[in-house]
């Protein structure tokens, strides 16, 4: 996955003011440039998993260029909070979070015991944003990848209906440290759940306003 976020920027090298009297509302004040697009990279790229023994990642992405680090918690025991805040400080590079699901992390499953720790791997994943200032923690929360049974429609609801019951108290808690939660879609040999923006956006708007619909590069 790739991390791209637009931020404010003042005016710069071809970017020309607006006019008083052509000024609305206040929401533009240049004609071009009034924001800027940062672009980030993923230690899946490099490592797997990501631990103190890779932190020269971080160095690397921001002698690539990028502006984001986004750390993959593979394994949340691998996570030193103080090490990577130092290291990203250090390299002036932002941070996100992304999450790794597999089986036994599907919110999805039927089994309670799966769901449960998979929203305990979740709610870890959001003490890291928080501690980090990630806005967000990324991912296909909904389920685990790979998970491609291509049920029929009545298995597809039930497995819908769990995967929204298990992201609703993820949301909640990811509310209380101000950390979205930014549900990633998959393509179809990836997940057989939510492969589309319209799908995305459902199981966003029903499990809590804390969370988002996003894209991933792998997806395209």
């Amino acid at each position: 996955m790739v991390a791209a976020e637009r931020n404010p920027s003042p005016p710069g090298r071809g970017e020309i003011p607006l006019p008083a009297d052509e000024r609305k509302d206040s929401l533009a004040v240049y004609a071009i440039g009034a924001s800027a697009m940062r672009y980030g990279a993923s230690t899946f790229i490099w490592v797997s998993p990501f631990s103190n023994r890779t932190l020269d990642v971080i160095d690397r992405v921001k002698a690539l260029g990028f502006d984001i680090i986004e750390i993959c918690v593979e394994g949340p025991d691998t996570i030193d909070v103080d090490a990577i805040r130092s290291r990203a400080a250090e390299a002036g590079v932002g941070v996100t979070v992304c999450g790794a699901f597999g089986p036994g992390r599907d919110l999805s499953s039927e089994d309670g015991a799966v769901r449960k720790a998979g929203l305990d791997y979740l709610r870890r994943c959001i003490d890291f944003a928080a501690d980090l200032g990630s806005p967000f923690v990324s991912g296909p929360m909904y389920a685990a990848v790979g998970n491609t049974k291509l049920p029929d429609e009545a298995a597809r609801r039930e497995q819908w209906l769990r995967a929204v019951a298990s992201l609703r108290p993820a949301a909640s808690y990811a509310k209380e440290g101000s950390v979205r939660l930014a549900v990633e879609r998959l393509n179809r040999f990836e997940t057989d759940l939510i492969n589309t923006w319209t799908r995305g956006s459902s199981s966003s708007r029903r499990s809590a306003a804390t969370t988002s619909d996003c894209c991933s590069t792998r997806s395209i």
